[in-house]
């Protein structure tokens, strides 16, 4: 279980860095806290935060 959260972390951690820069304020967010909220909550960040910019 613990190589499986590695995984998804890793993958995380790539998609956060590769994201267009236009996503930085979720990104800051979501590596700024000091607990990683699940994929869930971050997902519905980015929603949310691009129906305010569109």
């Amino acid at each position: 279980m613990c190589e499986y959260l590695l995984q998804i972390k890793n993958i995380t951690d790539i998609i956060l860095v590769n994201l267009l820069q236009e996503y930085a304020p979720v990104v800051a967010v979501t590596v700024g806290n000091f607990k990683t909220p699940p994929v869930n909550e971050i997902e519905a960040q980015f929603l949310s935060y691009e129906s305010c910019t569109n």
